[in-house]
């Protein structure tokens, strides 16, 4: 079979090739800390609150213009944004790759084709890039105190070279946020009339980039509500931008991402309605729970981590292991066969190697199978 020419899959077929070594010679697959889904358990401590009402027929087309101004209205209203004099739009798509998939040919057709990348990163942007021909340079974020920043010099050296600055927030896979001064550089970076695409996919009610950066008519931010609540099927995502460059969007969007799915409609009207507060106050309470657990294991053998996280991914640091671990397979392969164990490096995550190896984990996961797993992993990795 061919291999793809993703580096990203092609790691996860690595990964899944170890592992189906792993299940043939033990008889189960190892546990992977890293998982996108929660466990079988927290699903079941919020199943009865996470229900969605269906108010949408299967047989008619789904797009964002079927959702009056009101819905769009509110959409940015409860993401912290005030439209009240009408300055921005929003394009609602299926998913957060449709998003950025979106906002980068947008970039493309409006000649922005020099593109900075402060990572980590997600890996689709850099995938779109190279299918639209933008010209993408990536740096990246170095780590103090718990907090996230790029020195102050090599940012705006890199700025001057680009047409449009593409960030995460929160920094990916940390659930960490950017704290003021790197928040006063972006305003910064506005005010030099260079764009900034934020992808605030994960971000969580409260801490939106928008609230501090939607004045400006060259922010564009990407949201996806029930992602940052782990909710992976039922869901949806939306683009904001200046309303003057609603035509380019909407022309497009079907071209790129084809009509919304009902389950996307029904995402929208959930996430309006208290059932989505609902649901995310018992969310934020399991997780909580869960980090405290977390914290007294890493605390227990001394593990570097997210202190600062608000959500349910955290990465972990070893700091006597080189980032560049995470492209050994033969290093992988022996971590997952002497501790029964699998994750997803930070580097395969596009974190910088400046910031050893580390990896995420998912708060959702946190049960007695994960415990025992994260444990063994630790003491491995410690020991090396």
């Amino acid at each position: 079979m061919k291999r793809s020419s993703l580096k990203e899959m092609d790691f996860l077929q690595d990964i899944k090739s170890i592992q189906s070594n792993y299940l043939s010679d033990f008889g189960h697959m190892p546990f992977n800390v890293s998982d996108w889904n929660p466990s079988n358990e927290f699903k079941l401590k919020v199943q009865h609150v996470s229900e969605m009402k269906n108010s949408f027929n299967s047989i008619d087309y789904v797009f964002s213009y079927t959702f009056n101004e009101d819905t769009h209205y509110n959409i940015l209203k409860k993401l912290g944004y005030d439209n009240s004099l009408d300055r921005r739009a929003i394009l609602i798509t299926p998913n957060g790759s449709s998003s950025i998939r979106n906002v980068l040919h947008w970039l493309r057709e409006n000649k922005l084709n020099k593109l900075l990348a402060i990572s980590p990163t997600y890996f689709t942007v850099f995938c779109g890039c190279n299918d639209y021909g933008i010209d993408c340079k990536e740096i990246f974020l170095q780590r103090e105190n718990y907090s996230f920043f790029v020195e102050e010099t090599k940012l705006f050296d890199n700025v001057k070279q680009v047409d449009a600055v593409w960030i995460t927030s929160p920094i990916y896979c940390t659930s960490t946020y950017f704290e003021d001064k790197m928040i006063n550089n972006f305003i910064k970076i506005l005010e030099m009339g260079k764009y900034i695409i934020a992808d605030e996919s994960l971000c969580i009610s409260g801490h939106e980039l928008i609230r501090k950066l939607g004045r400006f008519s060259n922010f564009i931010g990407i949201y996806s509500p029930h992602k940052s609540v782990c909710m992976n099927g039922n869901k949806f995502s939306i683009i904001t931008y200046a309303k003057e460059e609603s035509l380019l969007f909407n022309d497009w969007v079907v071209a790129l991402s084809g009509n919304l799915l009902v389950s996307n409609g029904i995402a929208v009207n959930h996430f309006l309605s208290n059932d989505y507060d609902i649901y995310k106050q018992l969310f934020d309470h399991e997780i909580h729970s869960n980090f405290s657990e977390l914290k007294a294991l890493l605390k227990a053998y001394n593990v570097d981590y997210d202190f600062k996280a608000n959500g349910y991914l955290v990465t972990l640091y070893f700091h006597n292991i080189s980032g560049n671990k995470g492209y050994d397979k033969k290093f992988l392969e022996e971590l997952i066969y002497n501790t029964g164990t699998t994750m997803i490096p930070g580097i395969r995550n596009h974190f910088g190697v400046n910031l050893d190896f580390c990896f995420r984990i998912n708060l959702c996961c946190l049960n007695t199978n994960m415990y025992h797993s994260l444990k063994r992993l630790i003491l491995y990795l410690k020991k090396i």
